[in-house]
């Protein structure tokens, strides 16, 4: 199982997920939990997906460094329903240049000052799924994707929605938002639009 405290215990489980710590001067810590054959599939990472093989560490860890990113750990990998799971932490200088980084070539980011305030958005596109090459992984379509952002701020707007009801989410702790998406989606590259208003000031 992956390193986690035990609130996080009762937490969802994803099959892909990004979660994003943004500070106010648009530097961010991301962190990425995501299933190897989801890498392979949402990402198009060249990576092994046999749940036999050992997971060389060091080459993920290259996949997801690059100029605009510094990868500062990839943890011990674990296995839930037949598949191999990593957690990559990633330092990110300039939020706005992440797109440059190959496996986060799917969005773009935008964060700047608008009337007194700081606005994020994040635009994610197609993913790297090519139809007919999807192998069975044992992915029963109830498997979920998200992109989560822990803003620096007071949250003044935002657009996340509840995927059940699609209600307007809640705030967890009062400045994490969560954008979730079924898996199915993601393959036919549905688009998830992120936009948060926030305070200029932590």
């Amino acid at each position: 199982t992956p390193p986690c405290t035990a609130r996080q215990f009762f937490r969802k489980q994803y099959e892909y997920e990004e979660d994003l710590t943004l500070a106010n001067d648009g530097s961010a810590t991301l962190i990425v939990n995501a299933s190897l054959p989801a890498l392979a599939v949402l990402r198009a990472l060249p990576v092994s997906t046999d749940p036999k093989q050992t997971v060389d560490r060091d080459a993920i860890a290259a996949l997801f460094q690059s100029p605009v990113t510094e990868v500062t750990r990839v943890g011990r990998p674990w296995t839930r329903k037949g598949r191999r799971f990593v957690q990559v932490r990633i330092d990110v200088p300039d939020v706005r240049k992440l797109s440059e980084a190959a496996p986060f070539a799917w969005s773009t980011y935008e964060f700047e000052s608008q009337a007194g305030k700081s606005v994020f958005v994040r635009r994610v596109c197609a993913s790297g799924f090519k139809p007919g090459s999807l192998q069975n992984y044992g992915w029963d379509g109830s498997e979920l994707i998200a992109f989560r952002v822990h803003v620096p701020s007071e949250v003044l707007f935002h657009n996340a929605r509840d995927l059940q009801t699609d209600e307007p989410a809640d705030t967890a702790r009062g400045n994490i938002l969560a954008w979730e998406q079924r898996l199915t989606d993601r393959f036919g590259g549905q688009p998830v639009e992120v936009r948060i208003e926030m305070g200029r000031e932590s």
